[in-house]
């Protein structure tokens, strides 16, 4: 992940007071999709790579090491985007972020990256929502409110009885693993395959067990080490 490189780009002061804050981000979302779907698009459309992201300050802090603090304005990786933490993250009122890659390539160990201060190109917000609706512009005026966390809500899943696992969500799996291979490479080991696919899972509410997970890892690590 090349997250440190893009913290060198310089970013005119001026250019940064014209954009979006995340909590005028997320109003202006609310008032094309409503206050529900607002979270979700947002999400989506940064995990996508459609908005452009800046912070005023940044850290970077590789495991068991001192952080590295850049005061400078900096944008963030679009790859970061699903490496976001519950834990240090207050997006939409606070306009921080922590991101949390366990094995980062600039490193070669976990790394810690800390954004403070962000804001979005409101250019980018304009061209990938729909127009704004009086309903829900309505709704906006009304005293809608960001959610506390910063990620979308985990879905409810009925708990697996047995037999093979839900398949709805598969399709959605199977993207962010070739996704985060293609961007950092064949694992060395299976487990990082499984750990990957379990984390997914997880993060966003399904239930998945180490059985189902650990016979396609397998598949797929032995699928891509063939020439």
């Amino acid at each position: 992940m090349a997250a440190a490189s893009s913290a060198e780009r310089e970013i005119p002061s001026e250019e940064i007071a014209t954009w979006y804050t995340p909590i005028q981000t997320y109003a202006y979302a609310a008032s094309c999709v409503g206050l529900q779907g607002a979270n979700k698009a947002l999400w989506q459309l940064l995990n996508g790579g459609m908005i452009k992201a800046v912070a005023t300050s940044s850290s970077i802090t590789p495991k068991d090491r001192s952080p590295r603090a850049n005061p400078k304005p900096s944008f963030i990786p679009p790859s970061l985007w699903r490496h976001a933490a519950d834990h240090g993250t207050d997006l939409w009122k606070g306009a921080y972020a922590r991101f949390w890659v366990a094995k980062d390539s600039n490193f070669g160990m976990p790394v810690a990256y800390q954004y403070f201060g962000i804001k979005f190109n409101p250019d980018d917000i304009r061209a990938n929502l729909p127009a704004p609706n009086p309903i829900y512009e309505a709704e906006v005026r009304a005293g809608g409110a960001p959610p506390a966390k910063q990620a979308e809500p985990a879905k409810p899943v009925e708990p697996h009885k047995g037999g093979r696992p839900r398949k709805d969500f598969w399709d959605d799996l199977w993207i962010e693993v070739c996704a985060h291979i293609h961007e950092e490479g064949i694992p060395a080991q299976q487990a990082d395959i499984e750990k990957m696919m379990l984390d997914w899972a997880a993060k966003h509410g399904h239930d998945v067990s180490v059985t189902s997970v650990r016979s396609r890892a397998r598949r797929l690590l032995q699928r891509l080490r063939k020439p």
